[in-house]
């Protein structure tokens, strides 16, 4: 007889709850899990150091960055070049006053020539046949003398008798005999002779300032001496040669220095005699602005130098290169000029920690107090508070 079921569940057909599954190697989950955080870490921090090209250019558009050029040789100096003119120096002329008793003053007897040099004591020559004679300018004459007369006239023209080589004459302040034998002596020497009385006529000497001059022009004879046509004309001072130079050119220039004077192959080295202030009138040639420089004739291998010759006035030696710093890079504030020089990235010895920090390290300078000597062509060659080398970069602000 079978068996059937009575209904009761049956324990072996029955399907039981599943149970979880066990996670195999949960540490490599956790090892996973941890390095993805790490890297989303590290790509934020990435991304704080990256800018956007916008954000770059406009950093990059603050920063300062420093202009600099080298301390180089430069011929500097200016090679001089100015336009002269000779000019005549100080003249006076010599009319002697009307000679008593004669009808017409005219040359009886014409005096040294041009270009003779005269002193006190010299013959300057003869009108309506009475001789004219040079004494020094400190000779208060005024009236004619004799044996005897006296006073501070007197006094003077016997200190003159003596300058001019008379060692007989005393300066009493008495007219004498010793007085008397000088003044014949002076009549004598160019062969002429001496007045009767009185003695020294004062018509008959002529002064003239510095006592001494070169004769410029000598009347001819029979030439009818007027207040127009002098006896004689005698230059007191010597020819120079004037030229107007601009402020920079003169000041490479001083008193004492030298240049040369050239006209077509001939030239002649000379003397500059002064430098005259500034001035912003026009000189005589319509030069403009600046300071006006005199300059001697030389008495030597200068007869090409005339009066009115124009002249061509330059310096004797070439330039030379010097120490220059650019125009552009001199500063100025209220201690006086400067440059700001740049400073090694490092100090000697120490060594940079990286060549990327060096790089970003921004430049140091250090500021120099110059005086400007001379500059052309936009460089200018200085005096420095500290030495200067070639290849030293200065700031150009």
């Amino acid at each position: 007889m079978s068996t059937h079921s009575t209904g009761a569940p049956s324990h072996e057909t029955t399907e039981l709850p599943l149970r979880a599954r066990r996670i195999l190697h949960p540490l490599r989950i956790w090892a996973f899990l941890l390095t993805g955080l790490m890297l989303l870490a590290a790509a934020f921090w990435a991304g704080t150091l990256v800018k956007a090209p916008s954000d770059v250019a406009v950093d990059n558009a603050q920063k300062s960055v420093p202009v600099t050029f080298p301390l180089s040789m430069k011929v500097v100096d200016r090679q001089l070049a100015l336009k002269g003119t000779v000019v005549r120096g100080q003249t006076t002329a010599i009319s002697p006053p009307a000679v008593p008793g004669a009808a017409r003053q005219v040359v009886t007897k014409p005096g040294p020539a041009p270009g003779t040099e005269v002193a006190p004591g010299s013959f300057l020559g003869s009108v309506g046949g009475r001789p004219v004679f040079l004494l020094p300018d400190d000779v208060p004459f005024y009236r004619d003398l004799d044996v005897g007369d006296s006073g501070d006239d007197v006094v003077q023209l016997q200190k003159a008798l003596q300058a001019m080589g008379f060692a007989a004459v005393t300066a009493t302040g008495k007219f004498d005999a010793a007085s008397r034998d000088a003044v014949k002596r002076i009549y004598s020497g160019d062969g002429l002779t001496a007045p009767d009385k009185p003695i020294f006529r004062a018509q008959e000497f002529a002064q003239i300032p510095g006592d001494r001059g070169v004769v410029a022009s000598s009347a001819g004879l029979a030439t009818l001496v007027t207040g127009t046509v002098p006896l004689l004309v005698l230059q007191t001072t010597p020819d120079v040669v004037t030229a107007r130079a601009t402020v920079v050119d003169a000041d490479s220039l001083s008193a004492g220095g030298k240049v040369r004077l050239s006209v077509g192959d001939q030239s002649v080295e000379s003397t500059v005699l002064s430098v005259g202030a500034f001035t912003d009138k026009a000189g005589a040639s319509g030069e403009g602005p600046g300071k006006d420089i005199t300059i001697s004739v030389p008495p030597e291998g200068s007869a090409w130098l005339v009066p009115d010759k124009l002249v061509n006035v330059q310096g004797t030696t070439d330039p030379q290169p010097r120490l220059a710093v650019p125009l552009i890079a001199i500063q100025h504030d209220g201690a006086g000029s400067f440059i700001d020089i740049e400073q090694p990235a490092s100090s000697p010895g120490t060594r940079p920690t990286s060549s990327s920090s060096t790089r970003s390290q921004a430049p140091t300078f250090q500021r120099v107090d110059i005086s400007v000597t001379t500059q052309s062509s936009g460089w200018a060659a200085v005096e420095s508070s500290i030495p200067l080398s070639v290849g030293q970069q200065v700031r150009v602000p």
